[in-house]
């Protein structure tokens, strides 16, 4: 008896070890069951996906996945049921949530699972990227209207990397050496 106490208050002080920082994460923790039913929320998943945690738990996960996408999610679980081979699972992969207001938004999801009590769990850990993906966006439209102000400038302007390799060849440059871009 004494030995199967220390146990449990062992496993008990482990799941609120886990329950603190899955509480403390910043990116959105949920964990479905074998069926793809939510059955961890933590509150960075309030805050990005804006259901709250007794909104969330026992719904499907299509719950936060775009329509678009869903039938493609119940293929994938299926098949990894059945074969057993992941394709996402241990890598991290950008796609769209959607959120209570029906809005969508980048996310990039980190999937693993595990077994417990011969039953198939599975975890994401997911980051909301719009930020991310709006300067990234700003970056290559800032990137495109130099590039144009390069090409209407009447001198050849080359730019070159820190091993003085070209990464930059303009068209007055173009007309000045011969030589295209590409080459």
């Amino acid at each position: 008896i004494t030995e199967r106490k220390r146990a449990e208050e062992a496993l008990q002080v482990s799941e609120q070890r886990f329950r603190a920082v899955a509480e403390s994460a910043k990116d959105a923790i949920i964990s479905s069951d074998s069926n793809g039913n939510i059955i961890l929320w933590n509150d960075a998943s309030r805050t990005i996906f804006g259901h709250a945690k007794e909104e969330a738990v026992g719904q499907p996960l299509t719950l936060i996945i775009p329509e678009r996408y869903r039938a493609a999610h119940l293929a994938g679980l299926e098949r990894f049921r059945s074969t057993g081979q992941p394709r996402i699972i241990g890598e991290t992969v950008e796609l769209a949530g959607l959120r209570k207001d029906g809005s969508e938004f980048p996310l990039e999801l980190s999937l693993s699972t595990w077994e417990m009590a011969g039953e198939r769990l599975y975890s994401g850990i997911l980051r909301d990227i719009t930020e991310r993906k709006r300067a990234e966006e700003a970056l290559t439209a800032s990137e495109a209207r130099l590039a144009g102000i390069l090409d209407l400038a009447p001198n050849a302007i080359i730019s070159t990397d820190e091993s003085q390799r070209i990464i930059r060849w303009n068209q007055a440059a173009e007309r000045v050496f011969g030589y295209s871009e590409e080459e």
